[in-house]
Protein backbone atom coordinates (compact mmCIF):
# COMPACT_ATOMS: atom_id res chain seq x y z
CA UNK A 1 0.00 0.00 0.00
CA UNK A 2 1.42 3.27 -0.74
CA UNK A 3 1.19 6.30 0.86
CA UNK A 4 -1.83 7.44 -0.35
CA UNK A 5 -3.97 4.36 0.66
CA UNK A 6 -2.39 3.99 3.92
CA UNK A 7 -4.32 7.77 4.41
CA UNK A 8 -7.40 6.59 2.54
CA UNK A 9 -7.43 4.00 5.25
CA UNK A 10 -6.83 6.00 8.45
CA UNK A 11 -9.58 8.63 7.75
CA UNK A 12 -11.97 5.52 7.40
CA UNK A 13 -11.15 4.43 10.41
CA UNK A 14 -11.03 7.56 11.85
CA UNK A 15 -13.98 8.29 10.30
CA UNK A 16 -16.52 5.51 11.85
CA UNK A 17 -16.65 6.78 15.19
CA UNK A 18 -17.87 9.71 14.01
CA UNK A 19 -20.67 7.96 12.02
CA UNK A 20 -21.59 5.73 14.74
CA UNK A 21 -22.12 8.78 17.07
CA UNK A 22 -24.32 10.43 14.30
CA UNK A 23 -26.33 7.53 14.02
CA UNK A 24 -26.98 7.31 17.59
CA UNK A 25 -27.80 10.98 18.03
CA UNK A 26 -29.86 10.49 15.05
CA UNK A 27 -31.53 7.60 16.77
CA UNK A 28 -31.75 9.33 20.39
CA UNK A 29 -33.29 12.78 18.35
CA UNK A 30 -36.01 10.41 16.23
CA UNK A 31 -36.70 8.38 19.79
CA UNK A 32 -36.89 12.18 21.80
CA UNK A 33 -39.21 13.51 18.93
CA UNK A 34 -41.46 10.57 19.28
CA UNK A 35 -41.91 10.51 22.79
CA UNK A 36 -42.73 14.52 22.74
CA UNK A 37 -45.17 13.54 20.52
CA UNK A 38 -46.75 11.17 22.12
CA UNK A 39 -47.07 13.32 25.33
CA UNK A 40 -48.64 16.51 23.04
CA UNK A 41 -50.87 13.44 21.72
CA UNK A 42 -51.81 12.25 25.02
CA UNK A 43 -52.17 15.72 26.50
CA UNK A 44 -54.36 16.69 23.53
CA UNK A 45 -56.78 13.87 23.48
CA UNK A 46 -57.51 14.11 27.41
CA UNK A 47 -58.55 17.87 26.48
CA UNK A 48 -60.55 17.00 24.24
CA UNK A 49 -62.99 14.98 26.31
CA UNK A 50 -64.27 17.88 27.91
CA UNK A 51 -65.10 19.00 24.78
CA UNK A 52 -66.55 16.41 23.50
CA UNK A 53 -67.69 15.43 27.07
CA UNK A 54 -71.95 15.61 26.33
CA UNK A 55 -71.52 14.30 23.23
CA UNK A 56 -69.83 11.21 23.68
CA UNK A 57 -72.08 10.80 27.01
CA UNK A 58 -74.72 10.73 24.83
CA UNK A 59 -73.77 8.31 22.43
CA UNK A 60 -72.72 6.13 25.08
CA UNK A 61 -75.79 6.42 26.84
CA UNK A 62 -77.62 5.76 23.29
CA UNK A 63 -75.27 2.59 22.31
CA UNK A 64 -75.89 0.73 25.85
CA UNK A 65 -79.99 1.58 25.46
CA UNK A 66 -79.36 -0.16 22.11
CA UNK A 67 -77.25 -3.45 23.66
CA UNK A 68 -79.13 -4.17 26.72
CA UNK A 69 -82.61 -3.36 25.78
CA UNK A 70 -84.53 -4.99 28.04
CA UNK A 71 -82.33 -5.48 30.78
CA UNK A 72 -82.65 -1.68 31.23
CA UNK A 73 -85.02 0.41 33.31
CA UNK A 74 -86.07 3.64 31.53
CA UNK A 75 -84.34 6.24 32.66
CA UNK A 76 -82.79 9.57 31.69
CA UNK A 77 -78.96 10.24 32.27
CA UNK A 78 -77.76 6.73 33.47
CA UNK A 79 -77.51 3.23 32.66
CA UNK A 80 -80.16 1.51 35.08
CA UNK A 81 -80.11 -1.98 35.45
CA UNK A 82 -84.07 -3.62 36.23
CA UNK A 83 -82.71 -5.39 39.40
CA UNK A 84 -81.72 -2.09 40.94
CA UNK A 85 -84.90 -0.42 40.66
CA UNK A 86 -87.55 -1.13 43.69
CA UNK A 87 -91.15 -1.28 42.34
CA UNK A 88 -92.48 0.46 45.47
CA UNK A 89 -95.27 2.86 44.33
CA UNK A 90 -94.38 6.61 45.67
CA UNK A 91 -97.23 8.49 46.80
CA UNK A 92 -95.25 10.81 49.02
CA UNK A 93 -92.26 11.89 50.77
CA UNK A 94 -92.26 9.03 53.04
CA UNK A 95 -92.51 6.33 51.04
CA UNK A 96 -88.98 7.12 49.89
CA UNK A 97 -86.49 5.07 51.94
CA UNK A 98 -83.71 7.08 54.11
CA UNK A 99 -80.18 6.78 52.31
CA UNK A 100 -78.81 5.80 56.07
CA UNK A 101 -81.61 2.51 55.97
CA UNK A 102 -79.73 1.64 52.60
CA UNK A 103 -77.96 -1.59 53.32
CA UNK A 104 -74.09 -2.27 52.25
CA UNK A 105 -72.42 -5.61 52.88
CA UNK A 106 -68.74 -5.00 52.79
CA UNK A 107 -67.01 -7.72 51.54
CA UNK A 108 -63.12 -8.70 50.38
CA UNK A 109 -63.06 -10.07 46.84
CA UNK A 110 -60.51 -11.18 44.31
CA UNK A 111 -58.88 -8.18 42.15
CA UNK A 112 -56.24 -10.40 40.39
CA UNK A 113 -58.59 -10.68 37.44
CA UNK A 114 -59.06 -6.80 36.74
CA UNK A 115 -57.18 -5.51 33.71
CA UNK A 116 -55.51 -2.43 33.99
CA UNK A 117 -56.07 -0.97 30.50
CA UNK A 118 -53.02 0.22 28.92
CA UNK A 119 -52.96 2.12 25.72
CA UNK A 120 -50.79 2.63 22.95
CA UNK A 121 -51.37 6.58 23.61
CA UNK A 122 -49.60 6.38 27.18
CA UNK A 123 -46.51 8.31 26.63
CA UNK A 124 -44.49 6.20 28.84
CA UNK A 125 -45.17 2.20 28.79
CA UNK A 126 -43.90 2.06 32.57
CA UNK A 127 -46.83 4.38 33.26
CA UNK A 128 -50.49 3.56 33.79
CA UNK A 129 -53.37 5.85 32.89
CA UNK A 130 -53.26 7.65 36.53
CA UNK A 131 -49.47 8.10 36.20
CA UNK A 132 -49.42 9.73 32.89
CA UNK A 133 -52.65 12.19 33.61
CA UNK A 134 -50.86 13.57 36.47
CA UNK A 135 -47.29 13.89 35.38
CA UNK A 136 -48.71 15.37 32.13
CA UNK A 137 -51.98 16.63 32.06
CA UNK A 138 -52.29 18.01 35.29
CA UNK A 139 -48.90 18.64 37.35
CA UNK A 140 -50.48 20.80 39.65
CA UNK A 141 -53.84 18.92 40.39
CA UNK A 142 -54.07 17.85 43.81
CA UNK A 143 -54.96 14.38 43.65
CA UNK A 144 -55.79 12.38 46.64
CA UNK A 145 -55.69 8.62 46.33
CA UNK A 146 -58.02 7.73 49.03
CA UNK A 147 -59.49 4.70 49.96
CA UNK A 148 -62.94 3.78 47.81
CA UNK A 149 -65.71 1.56 47.96
CA UNK A 150 -66.37 -0.25 44.67
CA UNK A 151 -69.62 -1.92 44.17
CA UNK A 152 -69.92 -5.67 43.16
CA UNK A 153 -73.35 -6.29 43.10
CA UNK A 154 -76.61 -4.29 43.58
CA UNK A 155 -80.06 -6.00 43.69
CA UNK A 156 -83.30 -5.28 45.45
CA UNK A 157 -84.94 -7.39 48.19
CA UNK A 158 -88.30 -6.70 49.62
CA UNK A 159 -88.71 -3.47 47.92
CA UNK A 160 -85.18 -2.43 49.35
CA UNK A 161 -81.72 -1.94 47.94
CA UNK A 162 -78.67 -3.84 48.98
CA UNK A 163 -75.25 -2.64 47.46
CA UNK A 164 -72.30 -5.57 47.84
CA UNK A 165 -68.85 -3.48 48.16
CA UNK A 166 -64.89 -3.78 48.86
CA UNK A 167 -62.33 -1.72 50.10
CA UNK A 168 -60.02 -0.25 46.62
CA UNK A 169 -58.63 3.29 46.04
CA UNK A 170 -59.33 6.18 44.04
CA UNK A 171 -56.40 5.38 41.29
CA UNK A 172 -57.43 2.10 40.91
CA UNK A 173 -60.66 3.61 39.55
CA UNK A 174 -59.29 6.24 37.59
CA UNK A 175 -57.14 3.65 36.05
CA UNK A 176 -60.31 0.94 34.72
CA UNK A 177 -63.42 3.43 34.85
CA UNK A 178 -62.14 7.39 34.42
CA UNK A 179 -59.96 5.96 31.47
CA UNK A 180 -62.47 4.18 29.73
CA UNK A 181 -63.47 7.99 28.39
CA UNK A 182 -60.18 8.12 27.03
CA UNK A 183 -60.28 4.85 25.44
CA UNK A 184 -63.56 6.00 23.36
CA UNK A 185 -61.78 9.19 21.96
CA UNK A 186 -59.19 6.86 20.59
CA UNK A 187 -58.74 4.00 17.93
CA UNK A 188 -59.68 1.40 21.40
CA UNK A 189 -63.34 2.84 21.33
CA UNK A 190 -64.52 -0.56 20.48
CA UNK A 191 -62.43 -2.05 23.18
CA UNK A 192 -64.18 0.38 25.71
CA UNK A 193 -67.78 -0.52 24.26
CA UNK A 194 -67.16 -4.33 23.96
CA UNK A 195 -67.02 -4.07 28.14
CA UNK A 196 -69.85 -5.48 29.95
CA UNK A 197 -70.65 -2.85 32.28
CA UNK A 198 -73.25 -4.44 34.24
CA UNK A 199 -70.93 -6.59 35.22
CA UNK A 200 -69.54 -4.43 38.20
CA UNK A 201 -66.55 -6.85 38.73
CA UNK A 202 -64.65 -6.42 35.47
CA UNK A 203 -63.38 -3.03 36.91
CA UNK A 204 -62.92 -0.90 40.12
CA UNK A 205 -66.75 0.53 39.97
CA UNK A 206 -66.57 3.12 42.44
CA UNK A 207 -69.72 5.06 43.85
CA UNK A 208 -70.55 8.54 43.88
CA UNK A 209 -73.21 10.09 45.77
CA UNK A 210 -74.91 12.80 44.33
CA UNK A 211 -77.57 14.76 46.73
CA UNK A 212 -79.82 17.31 45.66
CA UNK A 213 -80.85 19.34 48.13
CA UNK A 214 -83.82 21.43 49.08
CA UNK A 215 -83.89 24.41 51.54
CA UNK A 216 -87.37 24.89 52.59
CA UNK A 217 -88.93 28.56 53.85
CA UNK A 218 -86.36 30.24 52.99
CA UNK A 219 -87.36 33.73 53.68
CA UNK A 220 -86.78 36.57 50.09
CA UNK A 221 -85.43 38.74 52.83
CA UNK A 222 -84.76 39.69 55.94
CA UNK A 223 -87.99 41.54 56.22
CA UNK A 224 -90.05 39.52 54.22
CA UNK A 225 -92.53 37.33 55.16
CA UNK A 226 -92.88 35.29 52.32
CA UNK A 227 -91.17 32.25 51.78
CA UNK A 228 -90.19 29.81 49.29
CA UNK A 229 -88.19 26.54 48.74
CA UNK A 230 -85.05 26.79 46.86
CA UNK A 231 -82.85 23.76 45.53
CA UNK A 232 -78.83 24.31 45.23
CA UNK A 233 -76.61 23.52 41.94
CA UNK A 234 -73.20 23.27 42.05
CA UNK A 235 -71.26 24.85 38.99
CA UNK A 236 -67.97 23.19 38.70
CA UNK A 237 -64.51 24.78 37.59
CA UNK A 238 -62.01 22.94 35.10
CA UNK A 239 -59.64 22.19 37.89
CA UNK A 240 -62.31 19.18 39.40
CA UNK A 241 -61.13 15.60 37.74
CA UNK A 242 -64.37 14.53 37.29
CA UNK A 243 -66.78 15.99 35.23
CA UNK A 244 -64.67 19.74 35.02
CA UNK A 245 -66.84 22.62 33.83
CA UNK A 246 -70.26 20.89 34.56
CA UNK A 247 -73.60 21.57 36.28
CA UNK A 248 -74.32 19.47 39.46
CA UNK A 249 -75.99 18.70 42.22
CA UNK A 250 -74.33 19.53 45.35
CA UNK A 251 -73.19 18.15 47.58
CA UNK A 252 -71.55 15.12 45.64
CA UNK A 253 -68.84 13.04 46.44
CA UNK A 254 -66.92 9.63 46.43
CA UNK A 255 -67.84 6.69 49.00
CA UNK A 256 -65.03 5.92 50.89
CA UNK A 257 -64.53 4.23 54.00
CA UNK A 258 -63.30 6.02 57.45
CA UNK A 259 -60.84 5.07 59.88
CA UNK A 260 -61.39 4.83 63.67
CA UNK A 261 -59.41 3.03 66.49
CA UNK A 262 -62.82 2.09 68.02
CA UNK A 263 -64.40 -1.39 67.46
CA UNK A 264 -68.13 -0.40 67.06
CA UNK A 265 -67.67 1.75 63.96
CA UNK A 266 -68.32 -0.73 61.45
CA UNK A 267 -71.99 0.49 60.92
CA UNK A 268 -71.29 4.60 60.98
CA UNK A 269 -68.43 3.56 58.36
CA UNK A 270 -70.87 2.16 55.53
CA UNK A 271 -73.76 5.15 56.07
CA UNK A 272 -74.21 6.44 52.86
CA UNK A 273 -75.68 9.61 53.82
CA UNK A 274 -72.23 9.97 55.72
CA UNK A 275 -70.86 11.14 52.37
CA UNK A 276 -73.28 13.64 52.05
CA UNK A 277 -72.67 15.25 55.08
CA UNK A 278 -68.88 15.67 54.74
CA UNK A 279 -69.29 16.87 50.95
CA UNK A 280 -71.67 19.81 51.96
CA UNK A 281 -69.43 20.42 55.13
CA UNK A 282 -66.35 20.79 52.41
CA UNK A 283 -68.17 22.00 49.04
CA UNK A 284 -70.59 24.37 51.05
CA UNK A 285 -70.28 25.21 54.63
CA UNK A 286 -66.06 24.82 53.48
CA UNK A 287 -65.16 22.87 57.07
CA UNK A 288 -61.95 22.51 58.26
CA UNK A 289 -60.28 19.00 57.55
CA UNK A 290 -63.14 17.79 55.16
CA UNK A 291 -61.10 17.61 51.59
CA UNK A 292 -59.26 14.65 52.97
CA UNK A 293 -60.91 13.31 55.67
CA UNK A 294 -60.48 9.72 57.15
CA UNK A 295 -60.87 9.66 60.72
CA UNK A 296 -64.94 9.11 61.14
CA UNK A 297 -64.45 10.62 64.91
CA UNK A 298 -63.05 13.88 63.48
CA UNK A 299 -66.23 13.92 61.43
CA UNK A 300 -68.41 12.83 64.34
CA UNK A 301 -67.10 15.83 66.35
CA UNK A 302 -67.49 18.12 63.95
CA UNK A 303 -70.23 20.93 64.89
CA UNK A 304 -71.38 21.29 61.29
CA UNK A 305 -71.59 17.51 60.99
CA UNK A 306 -73.74 17.63 64.14
CA UNK A 307 -76.11 20.11 63.67
CA UNK A 308 -76.19 18.77 59.83
CA UNK A 309 -77.15 15.76 61.01
CA UNK A 310 -80.52 17.19 63.60
CA UNK A 311 -81.75 19.69 60.68
CA UNK A 312 -81.18 17.78 57.24
CA UNK A 313 -83.34 14.23 55.78
CA UNK A 314 -81.44 12.71 52.89
CA UNK A 315 -83.43 10.06 51.24
CA UNK A 316 -82.30 7.68 48.57
CA UNK A 317 -83.80 7.59 44.86
CA UNK A 318 -81.95 5.05 42.86
CA UNK A 319 -78.91 4.56 41.54
CA UNK A 320 -77.47 3.66 37.54
CA UNK A 321 -73.89 3.83 36.01
CA UNK A 322 -72.54 6.88 34.65
CA UNK A 323 -72.45 6.19 30.59
CA UNK A 324 -68.82 7.53 29.54
CA UNK A 325 -66.84 6.35 32.54
CA UNK A 326 -69.08 3.46 33.70
CA UNK A 327 -69.02 4.38 37.42
CA UNK A 328 -72.04 3.70 40.21
CA UNK A 329 -73.51 6.47 40.95
CA UNK A 330 -76.29 6.95 43.86
CA UNK A 331 -78.76 9.87 43.60
CA UNK A 332 -80.19 10.87 46.95
CA UNK A 333 -82.57 14.09 48.09
CA UNK A 334 -81.46 15.87 51.08
CA UNK A 335 -84.42 18.28 52.79
CA UNK A 336 -83.72 21.05 55.09
CA UNK A 337 -86.81 22.47 56.58
CA UNK A 338 -85.53 26.42 57.16
CA UNK A 339 -87.99 27.13 60.08
CA UNK A 340 -87.13 24.35 62.00
CA UNK A 341 -83.48 24.85 61.76
CA UNK A 342 -82.80 27.22 65.37
CA UNK A 343 -85.26 25.27 66.97
CA UNK A 344 -83.42 21.86 67.24
CA UNK A 345 -80.15 22.66 67.88
CA UNK A 346 -79.17 23.41 71.37
CA UNK A 347 -77.76 27.12 72.69
CA UNK A 348 -74.31 25.96 72.98
CA UNK A 349 -74.06 24.33 70.02
CA UNK A 350 -75.67 27.34 67.71
CA UNK A 351 -73.08 29.84 69.35
CA UNK A 352 -70.03 27.52 68.73
CA UNK A 353 -71.53 27.21 64.86
CA UNK A 354 -72.18 31.01 64.79
CA UNK A 355 -68.67 31.72 66.23
CA UNK A 356 -67.29 29.02 63.42
CA UNK A 357 -69.52 30.85 60.60
CA UNK A 358 -70.69 34.71 61.22
CA UNK A 359 -71.63 35.46 57.40
CA UNK A 360 -74.65 33.25 58.75
CA UNK A 361 -75.31 34.99 62.00
CA UNK A 362 -78.82 36.91 61.58
CA UNK A 363 -79.47 38.56 65.38
CA UNK A 364 -77.82 35.29 66.94
CA UNK A 365 -79.78 32.90 65.16
CA UNK A 366 -78.94 30.84 61.65
CA UNK A 367 -79.89 32.82 58.83
CA UNK A 368 -83.27 31.82 57.42
CA UNK A 369 -83.20 34.95 54.56
CA UNK A 370 -82.18 34.16 50.90
CA UNK A 371 -79.70 37.07 50.72
CA UNK A 372 -77.89 36.49 53.75
CA UNK A 373 -77.20 32.53 52.93
CA UNK A 374 -76.44 33.78 49.43
CA UNK A 375 -73.98 35.49 50.47
CA UNK A 376 -72.46 33.96 54.02
CA UNK A 377 -72.68 30.79 51.70
CA UNK A 378 -70.70 32.46 49.10
CA UNK A 379 -67.91 33.58 51.53
CA UNK A 380 -67.80 30.07 53.11
CA UNK A 381 -67.39 28.09 50.04
CA UNK A 382 -65.37 30.73 48.03
CA UNK A 383 -62.31 29.11 49.11
CA UNK A 384 -63.68 26.18 47.27
CA UNK A 385 -61.64 25.40 44.01
CA UNK A 386 -64.22 23.12 42.84
CA UNK A 387 -66.61 25.54 41.93
CA UNK A 388 -69.40 28.00 43.03
CA UNK A 389 -72.99 27.32 44.44
CA UNK A 390 -76.40 28.94 43.37
CA UNK A 391 -79.44 29.21 44.70
CA UNK A 392 -82.58 28.24 42.42
CA UNK A 393 -86.54 28.63 43.10
CA UNK A 394 -87.66 25.14 43.53
CA UNK A 395 -90.13 24.12 40.91
CA UNK A 396 -91.26 21.76 38.17
CA UNK A 397 -90.07 24.15 35.10
CA UNK A 398 -86.95 25.01 37.20
CA UNK A 399 -86.38 21.18 36.90
CA UNK A 400 -87.38 20.65 33.60
CA UNK A 401 -84.88 23.80 32.80
CA UNK A 402 -82.00 22.24 34.50
CA UNK A 403 -82.47 18.29 33.14
CA UNK A 404 -82.43 20.11 29.27
CA UNK A 405 -78.98 21.62 30.29
CA UNK A 406 -76.12 20.27 27.69
CA UNK A 407 -73.75 19.95 30.41
CA UNK A 408 -75.77 18.79 33.09
CA UNK A 409 -73.41 15.92 34.14
CA UNK A 410 -75.75 12.44 33.73
CA UNK A 411 -76.58 12.12 37.43
CA UNK A 412 -78.18 15.46 37.70
CA UNK A 413 -80.36 14.46 34.71
CA UNK A 414 -81.62 11.75 36.52
CA UNK A 415 -82.15 13.26 39.31
CA UNK A 416 -83.99 16.30 37.43
CA UNK A 417 -86.18 13.84 35.74
CA UNK A 418 -87.00 12.00 39.23
CA UNK A 419 -88.43 14.96 40.74
CA UNK A 420 -90.27 16.10 37.83
CA UNK A 421 -92.23 13.14 36.96
CA UNK A 422 -92.84 12.67 41.17
CA UNK A 423 -92.95 16.06 41.87
CA UNK A 424 -96.38 16.84 43.30
CA UNK A 425 -95.97 13.67 45.32
CA UNK A 426 -92.68 14.53 46.79
CA UNK A 427 -92.82 18.22 47.28
CA UNK A 428 -96.79 19.27 47.39
CA UNK A 429 -98.39 16.00 49.77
Amino acid sequence: MNFVDWLNLITKIIGIPSIIYGLIMLTKNIYQNSRERKKIAFVNRNEKINKVRSNSTKENFDYYVKEYKEKLSPSYGLIISKDWVSKKEIKSIDDLELLKNVKVKVEKIDTSNIEIPTLKIFPKKKLDFTQSFIQYVKPQAQLFNGRLYAATEVKCVNDSVEFKVYETDYYSFLNTCRVLELMYETRERKRKLDIDILDLTNRYCGIGINCFTVLKNVKVNKTSKLKQDYFLIHQRTNKVIESPEKIHVVPAGSYQPMTSLDKNSLEFDKDMSNTIYREFCEEILNTLHMKELNSFNLLKEDIDYKLLRKVAKIYYLGCGLEPYNTKMEVLALMVIDMDKINTIIDENELTEFLEIHPALNCDDKISTDLVTLKNGLKNRAGGNTEGSILFEKLSKAMLEQYYSMENATPSAKEIFAYLYKNYDCIFLK
